[in-house]
């Protein structure tokens, strides 16, 4: 019900190696990923079964759409990313929190399949 479209900004900073992020999609929020130091492999999937690893160096960006399910792993240590988000977030209103997990996406996944078939 609440409006949550806008722009902001934030970091993530000395991942090691190894380190996970995301596991998530969102049904609204837009974002763009850029890697300002180290190396980050993304896995994206999307409802129909679409995947791709998609390896970034320093300085590559990468834009997530809604409904794509995406990981990151940082494969060298010190890694560090910036995102800009359109969606506005409010830690304490949930209505902001347009994140969700991956098990969602497989249910939502498997009701595209079957109605594809």
């Amino acid at each position: 019900p609440r409006d949550i479209r806008g722009l902001r900004m934030f970091t993530l900073e000395d991942v090691p190696v190894g380190g996970i992020g995301g596991g998530e999609f969102h049904r609204i929020r837009s974002e763009i990923a850029s890697t300002v130091r180290g190396r980050l492999r993304w896995t994206c999937e999307d409802l129909y079964g679409g995947r791709r690893v998609l390896p970034t160096a320093q300085s590559a960006s990468l834009l997530l759409p809604p409904f794509i399910l995406h990981t990151m792993e940082a494969v060298e240590h010190g890694s560090a990313l910036v995102v800009i988000a359109n969606t506005l977030y409010d830690p304490d209103d949930a209505s902001t929190h347009d994140t969700y997990p991956a098990a969602e996406f497989r249910a939502l996944q498997a009701r595209y399949l079957a109605d594809a078939r």
